[in-house]
């Protein structure tokens, strides 16, 4: 199970670790929490969980895929920053696992054409915008990806939008799936993400998609982006950000899974998709406000995973 998926489950012993160790989420004690925290963006400044107005939403929302576009955002985010190779991607997981589903030998025809795409566009992708049509097409793709990630994190696997267009399928016939409503969304998406947070793009550290030593043990655990040793989950939701202990716990979560401490993060953060704005906080404050009093981070990690090893 991910990590995401312990802490919304009311039995998980991961979420009874978090409970134990991080009980400091009641809804007076998070909003002091983010009113400490530092709001960089859009608008700035404002405080506490009110990121602001909204800037972005689709201009049909009847039957709109959220879920789907926020994994489609995060890929497009990544673009900014380096050209993944696709067999590094979750995507290309869920490709391989769409395969063997199948009976199948070769990666999905879809996906071949996919990738095949995205090397030649690669040249241009970094820290801009491409030219309207070039982006609208980046951003077809990043919801075909998307979609096959879907097909590994689904529990019924190609039960997903794509497993019924079948590993024959074509990208164009993939991409027809993406309404436009949805390609426009995620062009305005990351049309805001560069205007608001273009001092990220000019950072010479960005990992991508970490992965962490609790990984393994959490079905395959990573985190959107570490920039400067600032871990920085992206959350695409379509109402005011409100404030909930799953995603406190969730960004202390990815700390605690690298238990050699190997990105030596210093800072933790949410940047809120729809409203341009990120909201950060040192590490060390963070977890000693979560926990009530000081906390030694390094402990925590060596039971974290003492926890999840004797589970």
């Amino acid at each position: 199970m991910s990590l995401t998926g312990h802490l919304k489950d009311s039995k998980s012993p991961v979420k009874h670790f978090f409970q134990e160790n991080l009980p400091n989420t009641r809804f007076k004690e998070i909003r002091t929490l983010a009113l400490e925290g530092r709001a960089e963006g859009a608008n700035s400044p404002t405080s506490a969980w009110e990121a602001g107005d909204l800037k972005v939403l689709p201009s049909d929302e009847d039957g709109f895929p959220w879920h789907t576009v926020g994994t489609a955002f995060d890929y497009r985010v990544r673009y900014f920053f380096n050209a993944a190779p696709t067999q590094d991607l979750v995507a290309h997981r869920g490709a391989v696992q769409m395969a063997i589903s199948f009976g199948s030998q070769g990666i999905p025809r879809a996906f071949r054409e996919l990738e095949a795409e995205l090397k030649t566009m690669s040249p241009e992708l970094g820290p801009r915008l491409l030219q309207p049509e070039k982006e609208l097409r980046l951003n077809h793709l990043c919801y075909v990806l998307a979609l096959y990630e879907q097909v590994f994190r689904s529990p019924t696997g190609i039960d997903a939008p794509i497993g019924y267009a079948g590993i024959d399928a074509t990208l164009e016939e993939l991409i027809a799936l993406c309404p436009e409503t949805v390609a426009k969304d995620l062009f305005e998406l990351a049309k805001l993400f560069y205007e608001s947070q273009y001092a990220l793009l000019t950072q010479e550290s960005a990992i991508l998609n970490p992965t962490f030593g609790a990984s393994k043990l959490l079905g395959g655990a990573d985190a959107d982006l570490i920039i400067n040793r600032r871990l920085i989950d992206i959350k695409t939701t379509k109402t005011r950000p409100s404030p909930g202990r799953q995603y406190l716990w969730q960004l202390a979560g990815y700390v605690l899974s690298d238990f050699k401490n190997a990105y030596k993060i210093e800072e933790v953060g949410f940047y809120f998709s729809r409203h341009g704005k990120t909201l950060t906080w040192s590490v060390d404050e963070y977890f000693n406000y979560l926990a009530g009093t000081k906390v030694s981070i390094n402990k925590l990690r060596k039971d974290f995973e003492s926890f999840l090893t004797s589970m």
